[in-house]
């Protein structure tokens, strides 16, 4: 056996691995492997004659090119993306999303797979709990690239594994007794505190003011627990994801109902000597919206309501 020949069955066998885990059905995205060995090219089959192929080769810059190949030229057309499979998928069903995403992060060569793959691992999370969530979220970080994303989605996993972070403050009443001037004192201290700005605040806190506006706040928190923070060196995660609870339910506190915080935020705690803070949701985790969870007619659209 020469080399050649060789090469090309070790081509084959691995494009059979590639293709194991994926059915070969009418699909929006394929990836075509040549007789040459030159690079696979991505894109979508367009048509097919007795003797040639006609695909459109997608690039990462998002230019697209028509190439017209003879049969005798193409070794293998591998069919990544189902459109029918897509259809199907619901988001009361999250767990179909996250296994159709597993196969085709199988396909590192496809881009257009790659991206689909991204996009259906954050459905599947956003609609769903627990495992099931981790799961989806350290999958998506497997995904990624960019460092950046990275410690994003690794924040959101971390709310996965520690659940008693986003309980919510709910306020039943409004406690008017707190005067606007306090009001804006607790929030300029809390924020210090998040600021790196420790002994300003400790400072601050030592007053029979805000003393006595702490003891109205108890339903949020105590004097105790804000001084404890302030005269800490650094703050630790838990600590920080508590202020930025108190922050909210004080800048909300003329309001019948705090906001109900859950995976709709998290802080993302930087360590450095300037704490600072990013709001992070499903929405903004990637350039996709989960909310657009329905492949219908070839895009994807937000789920009818009955």
């Amino acid at each position: 056996m020469n080399l050649r020949n060789a090469f090309f069955i070790v081509l084959i066998l691995l494009s059979l691995l590639a293709g194991i885990s994926n059915f070969s059905v009418p699909c929006a995205a394929d990836i075509l492997y040549r007789h040459d060995g030159s690079p696979a090219m991505v894109g979508k089959f367009i048509q097919e004659t007795d003797r040639q192929i006609i695909f459109l080769e997608h690039f990462k810059s998002g230019a697209t090119k028509k190439q017209t190949l003879f049969k005798a030229d193409v070794l293998q057309l591998v069919r990544t993306i189902d459109d029918e499979k897509l259809a199907q998928l619901k988001p009361e069903s999250p767990r179909a999303y996250f296994e159709y995403a597993e196969e085709l992060s199988a396909y590192k060569l496809d881009f257009v797979a790659q991206q689909l793959a991204i996009r259906l691992f954050l459905i599947a999370a956003k609609n769903s709990k627990n495992q099931l969530r981790q799961s989806s979220l350290l999958a998506l970080h497997a995904l990624f690239s960019s460092e950046t994303q990275k410690r994003r989605t690794r924040a959101l996993a971390f709310l996965t594994l520690q659940p008693r972070y986003h309980r919510p403050f709910v306020v039943n009443q409004r406690p008017n007794q707190l005067k606007p001037e306090e009001r804006d004192k607790l929030l300029e201290i809390v924020r210090k505190i998040r600021n790196g700005k420790q002994s300003e605040a400790a400072q601050a806190l030592k007053t029979d003011e805000m003393r006595s506006a702490m003891n109205r706040l108890s339903r949020f928190a105590t004097w105790n627990s804000l001084y404890k923070i302030a005269i800490s060196k650094q703050p630790k995660l838990d600590q920080i994801l508590f202020l930025v609870k108190l922050e909210i339910a004080i800048i909300e506190i003329d309001t019948e109902q705090v906001e109900p915080v859950g995976f709709r935020w998290f802080l993302d705690a930087k360590r450095t000597d300037d704490f600072q803070t990013e709001w992070i949701t499903f929405s903004n985790l990637t350039k996709f919206d989960p909310d657009l969870s329905v492949f219908k007619d070839g895009k994807w659209v937000k789920p009818t309501t009955r």
